[in-house]
Parts: C-alpha cells; structure tokens; sequence
C-alpha cells in the first residue's frame, strides 16, 4: 500500500517520512498509522508527519487502500485534533486541477468521490462552501450529484439553493433537496416553499423526493400524494412512491 502513497508525494514529503520510518521496509500501514493517530484531541510527531506529508490523506483517498470505513474512522480522529476538512478539500481540489487536461478515469473518479464523503461524513463546514463549489461544476456526474448534496448542508445561500435545486439535471437536483431538507440553517418556511414547487418537477425522482421530505415532516398533503402515485402514477413515478412510502413506514432508529 506504501508504493502508490510515495508515488503521491513529493522528494520532500518522502524525506521527512523517510525520518518516521524505514521506507525501504516500511511497515504496515493501517497498524502504524492508527498507532500514529491514536490519541484523542491532539497529533504525536508521527501523526503530525504523517499529516504534513499527505501521507495519510492519500491512503484514505487512493484505491486498494483503506477501507471505506476504515477511511471514515481515522478522517473523524484526525478531525478531533486539526482541521483535516481543509487539507482534504486541498488535495481534491489540486487533484482535480492537476487531471484537468486529461480527464479523470474511473479510478480518479472514485478518488474523488471518496474524499467527499469523507468531508461529508466529519462534518462539512460552511468555511468549505467556495472550496466545493468548483465540484458542483465537475464534468462527471457522479461528482457533481455527490457535491450538491455535500455543499447543500452547508450553505444558507438562496440564491445558489434555488439555480441548483433547479438545475437541469436530476440527480442534483434531488440531492440538493435531500441536504437542504438536513441543514438546520435553512428557514423553515424556505425549505417547505422550495419542497412544494420541487414536487410538481416533471421528473419522478425530483417530485418524489420532495414528496417524501414533506411527508417526512408531517404534511399530510404530500403523504396522500405519494399514496395516488403509487396507484395511478406513471411506472418510474409508481417505483419511486413505494421506496417513499416504504421508508416513511420504516420506524427511525
């Protein structure tokens, strides 16, 4: 796992790592970075080069390495201690920058995908809305489906909640309601307003979508239109009622 993480850094970031450890022999790399990383609320020296050398980031990010819940775990720890958020978001974003020309394969691809979640998944800050913008605007769709919901938990921006909630594309536009419906800044009465007119969206994902985040929060309205849907709606608008329903009869944990 060690020989695509060095390939990442730079002569510099090898040499101090080289300080940390035999590179020739190195060890294994889970064990010693969660050794590395163990404390709570603060970085030894070896978690500290680990960090400064990206050595770590790219062995959540890269494929074959760690584990997605691995990944998460050892994301949450390092949060505890610094603001790894930033120094995610920097790597993706000059990743994404360095594969402009190219393009990213699948395998980029789900690199980057795996650094959003993890930015997701400690708890994206508004401080990375400007950051994460860019990725709403990434050429793949994947990419962009995942980042509006990412940046859509974070921002109180109406003007960008509204041009992304209705853009072209369903995914996103599905995604955003999802986030937004989960942001606690977002006024009430703007998330329902925004949720009625998404769910007269001509497409099934969208329209349900918003069906089910009302329905969620006790409209009763939305609920009985899931429920005629499910009965004389189109068969996309059919299937995408019986997942609603089905999960609004799913007791929470």
């Amino acid at each position: 796992m060690w020989t695509p993480i060095l390939a990442r850094l730079t002569k510099a970031q090898r040499k101090s790592l080289g300080g940390l450890i035999d590179l020739s022999n190195p060890p294994d790399f889970l064990e010693f970075a969660r050794e590395a990383l163990a404390g709570s609320g603060q970085l030894g020296y070896g978690g500290r080069v680990l960090l400064q050398t990206s050595a770590v980031t790219w062995g959540m990010l890269l494929p074959g390495g760690l584990s997605r819940d691995q990944a998460r775990q050892m994301a949450a720890r390092i949060q505890q201690a610094t603001d790894f958020d930033l120094r995610l978001v920097q790597v993706l974003s000059d990743y994404v920058e360095e594969t402009a020309e190219t393009g990213l394969n699948a395998a980029g691809i789900e690199l980057v995908l795996r650094g959003l979640d993890l930015i997701e998944h400690i708890g994206a800050k508004p401080r990375l809305f400007l950051p994460l913008v860019k990725f709403v605007k990434h050429p793949d769709g994947n990419i962009r489906s995942k980042a509006a919901k990412v940046v859509g938990q974070i921002t109180v921006n109406q003007g960008w909640v509204e041009r992304h909630a209705s853009a072209l594309e369903p995914r996103v536009r599905s995604n955003v309601l999802e986030a937004i419906a989960e942001n606690p800044e977002i006024p009430k009465k703007q998330l329902f307003d925004l949720l009625r007119r998404a769910s007269r969206d001509p497409h099934h994902r969208v329209a349900v979508t918003a069906l089910f985040l009302l329905a969620r929060r006790g409209d009763a309205e939305s609920l009985e239109r899931l429920e005629l849907l499910l009965t004389t709606g189109e068969p996309p608008f059919q299937k995408s009622a019986a997942w609603a329903l089905s999960q609004l009869r799913t007791p929470c944990d």
